[in-house]
């Protein structure tokens, strides 16, 4: 191989990298490849094929858990769940002050021994 067909050869390749580079960019950018969480968002927890053409799926919209059938024509609710626990319990909300305070404690005696 000659070197001005090296060169050429070279610079293609760089250039095709470049536009692959610049296109999965682009795509990121402009799609949202990775889109944040969204309060209102749709999430698919599992979903399992019954058939060919059919599956059910458990999915949760706003903290509420639903099992959808789906077939090739329609999308049926099966079941609703109640709505997750969003508040913790008294023993926990307990455990959660008593863990803050020994950190605390730790920080404090931790700072005073660097004094």
């Amino acid at each position: 191989m000659e070197s001005p067909d090296l060169i050429r050869l070279t610079a293609s390749l760089i250039g095709i990298v470049a536009v692959l580079l610049i296109g999965a960019w682009l795509t990121r950018r402009f799609t949202g490849w990775k889109r944040p969480q969204q309060a209102d968002s749709i999430d698919i927890i599992s979903s399992r094929r019954l058939g060919a053409r059919s599956s059910i799926a458990l999915i949760e919209v706003a903290n509420t858990r639903l099992v959808v059938g789906i077939s090739p024509t329609q999308i049926n609710l099966l079941h609703t769940f109640e709505p997750l626990p969003t508040q913790l319990d008294d023993k926990s909300e307990h455990n959660t002050r008593r863990f803050q305070q020994q950190l605390t404690q730790h920080l404090k005696s931790r700072s005073s021994h660097d004094s």
